[in-house]
């Protein structure tokens, strides 16, 4: 390995971990808005353990901000991947997050080449995935999208796409999207400026 190469890690966090900790499998952190605090090379891959995860809103939280984010992209040959551990069901639950996104990109992180896989995401009072500011070659497979519930006059969707140049979305279910204000729409996928 050259001085410049990055090594590639696998980080954890689990609903008996701390945030404190060094996310190591053995110490793994507690929330899993810690992905937006912290850094990651290509290649690393972050495991969300099992459980219902209550995401909070947190001071970069808005509606085109995930909660829950990558800062940094990965690569065409080593993305960096946010998924569930093996056979287990992680559940990121936005009851307290208001009408922010819960999981996706940011517009002030944009980060290319990551993964999703595996993920529950559910509860919102907006959209409950945001992929936004222009991604490139974004990977949503084998999530569970569902439990959004807008009464406002704008769009909710499963998954809000902006403005992207390669997103793939794989093997998803999304259902139970709803918006109980006139004149206003709820989808599963939303696609702006594509």
């Amino acid at each position: 390995m050259s001085p410049c190469e990055a090594v590639v890690s696998n980080y954890f966090i689990s609903t008996t971990g701390s945030d404190s900790n060094s996310g190591s499998e053995a110490f793994p952190w507690r929330n899993p808005w810690t992905i937006a605090t912290r850094t990651f090379v290509p290649g690393d891959t972050i495991y969300l353990r099992g459980g219902t995860y209550v995401i909070v809103t947190q001071a970069w939280s808005a509606h085109n901000k995930p909660t829950v984010h990558t800062r940094q992209s990965g690569t065409a040959a080593n993305r960096i991947t946010v998924r569930s551990f093996p056979n287990e069901t992680p559940i990121l639950n936005g009851s307290s997050n208001g009408a922010n996104a819960i999981l996706g990109i940011s517009d002030d992180f944009i980060s290319n080449y990551i993964i999703f896989d595996g993920i529950e995401v559910t509860n919102s009072a907006g959209n409950l995935m945001g992929i936004r500011g222009s991604p490139n070659n974004i990977i949503v497979r084998n999530c569970e999208i569902h439990g959004a519930n807008l009464a406002a006059a704008d769009n909710v969707s499963a998954i809000r796409i902006e403005t992207p140049t390669s997103v793939l979305i794989e093997n998803c279910v999304m259902y139970d999207i709803h918006n109980s204000a006139d004149d206003a729409n709820a989808t599963g996928i939303t696609i702006y400026g594509s």
